[in-house]
Formats: C-alpha cells, sequence, structure tokens
C-alpha cells in the first residue's frame, strides 16, 4: 500500500517536530528527515580509523570515496532512489541530477520553439534541427551524400563498408581507419 503512496501524492508520514510540516510518502524518508532534527548519525565508516558516523547510508557512500587506493578512479554514485547510475566526476554527476529534478536550463533560442533541455550540448544539437546545415559530408570518392549529425555520417561509412564486403564483415571503414592503397573503398 505504500508504493502507492508515491503515485497518488499522498504523504501521510508527517514529521512529530513542533514548527516543521514536513510531510514523506514513506516512513524510512520520515526516519531519515528525523535524524536532521536529532543528530543522530547510526552509519559508521567502516573504514579502519576513519570513525567519522553519518545519517544516510548514501552519504557514508558517497564519503567511502575518499578511502581509495592511489590510482583507483573515483566513483559518484546518484543518490535519486532507484537510480544506480555511476559516474567518474562530480560534474558529471551534478549534469545526471537535472534530470531527476526536472531541471531543463537551455531553452532553444528558434521561435516558435519553446524546447528545454538538460544540457548545452544537447540544445547544440536540437538547434540544428532547424536548420538545413549538413556539416557531415561523406569522405568516399563519387559519394556527395551529407549528413546533419555526425552518428548519421558513421552509420552511412559503416553502411558502404558492409555492402562492399558482406562476407568478411566487419570491416574497417577507410574514413574511420584512413587505409591507403588497394584497401581504400572506391
Amino acid at each position: 500500500m505504500t508504493h502507492l503512496h508515491s503515485h497518488s501524492g499522498a504523504r501521510p508520514y508527517r514529521c512529530p517536530y513542533e514548527n516543521c510540516d514536513k510531510a514523506f510518502a514513506y516512513g524510512n524518508s520520515l526516519k531519515s528527515h528525523i535524524r536532521t532534527h536529532t543528530g543522530a548519525r547510526p552509519f559508521a565508516c567502516p573504514h579502519e580509523d576513519c570513525g567519522k558516523r553519518f545519517a544516510d547510508a548514501s552519504t557514508r557512500r558517497s564519503h567511502q570515496l575518499t578511502h581509495k587506493a592511489p590510482g583507483q578512479p573515483l566513483v559518484y554514485w546518484c543518490r535519486f532512489k532507484g537510480c544506480r547510475q555511476a559516474f567518474d566526476g562530480r560534474s558529471a554527476l551534478q549534469l545526471h541530477g537535472r534530470i531527476h529534478a526536472g531541471e531543463r536550463p537551455w531553452l532553444c533560442p528558434h521561435e516558435g520553439c519553446s524546447k528545454r533541455l538538460t544540457q548545452k550540448r544537447g540544445l547544440k544539437a536540437h538547434i540544428s534541427s532547424h536548420s538545413d546545415d549538413k556539416p557531415f559530408l561523406c569522405p568516399e570518392a563519387g559519394c556527395r551524400q551529407t549528413f546533419r549529425y555526425r552518428y548519421q555520417l558513421r552509420m552511412h561509412l559503416t553502411s558502404l563498408a558492409y555492402r562492399r564486403n558482406p562476407g568478411g564483415w566487419p570491416r574497417p571503414c577507410s574514413s574511420l581507419v584512413a587505409p591507403s592503397g588497394p584497401d581504400r573503398l572506391q
């Protein structure tokens, strides 16, 4: 029954502290919130000689990254409930967080378009959809096809390579490996 609260918007678990009007869909969320009032920190860092304690397990997990071995890459985990994405940098995690928060700060400047995006690179790709520009030209001799996006050119080149050598698939495409001599696609 508790899971249904997340869909209905019901928040039956209310904070009992005076002057706090917070309410939650899940009892565990309320327990975690109450720790902000009590200062309880039941989650201890298991690392030897650390001794730090935390109010929730996800903060402890983030802290444990500070005990990484030299040369070991940092991993930042998304703490949104149900999301198991990991990132190698804090900024990548912050960009990802916009998806969960519903933030879309990048507005398309094209007149009549109200599309908003989470990342600047997504906006750049979207803006090109309003244009007839196709800056990606096929490098193959005799082919004059152009493409709006780089991935479309890659798909085209892969298709050419397959059509010319179906029995030996996969064969590197000339534009990706840039062979010379008889290996060059005609």
